[in-house]
């Protein structure tokens, strides 16, 4: 938004994420994001953007408008179907054309290997977290001392130790 512009006259913006997993695991072809305020989920924000992921993996299209079966089709295999395909097509080939614009383009492969990235590092995380917190249980139970849990935490988490020695004095509370 410029300087003194109301907030009412901002751009409305579509931010489309592709993704060739399925993000929230439903096997929806299409997840629309909301923004609301927290704790008060009834009150909606209208913040100018509309943010789509586009599951490519999809097997279910039911439902699903015919425009939108149309975009996954060309996201998926770059067939042209109708008049709105072929307009993101010709936008693509322009942007990737303009040599100006380049540089912020993302081709659909860059996005995708970056989202498959930050999926793998957020299940790596998970995974270290649950594994944590199931030694920490197993500590609990068979009543170890705080110090014999911590060594084993380091001793398995080398690279982030020190947040899982914080998990480890939460939950061994």
């Amino acid at each position: 938004m410029a300087a003194g512009q109301s907030f009412n006259e901002r751009k409305q913006t579509l931010i489309s994420f592709l993704c060739d997993f399925d993000l929230y695991g439903r096997n929806r072809p299409v997840y629309k994001l909301k923004t609301t305020v927290e704790g008060q989920e009834d009150i909606l924000v209208d913040r100018g953007e509309t943010n789509v992921i586009f599951n490519l993996k999809a097997t279910d299209l039911a439902g699903l408008p015919a425009d939108y079966v149309a975009l996954l089709t060309y996201f998926n295999t770059g067939q042209v179907s109708d008049d709105f395909t072929a307009a993101v097509d010709q936008e693509f080939r322009r942007l990737k054309g303009n040599d100006t614009r380049r540089e912020y383009f993302m081709s659909i492969e860059s996005i995708i290997t970056m989202a498959e990235s930050y999926a793998r590092q957020e299940g790596y995380d998970e995974g270290r977290e649950e594994a944590a917190k199931l030694l920490i249980e197993d500590a609990v139970q068979n009543q170890r001392d705080l110090d014999s849990l911590l060594t084993s935490l380091k001793a398995i988490f080398k690279d982030q130790a020190h947040i899982d020695e914080l998990l480890a004095k939460y939950y061994y509370r």
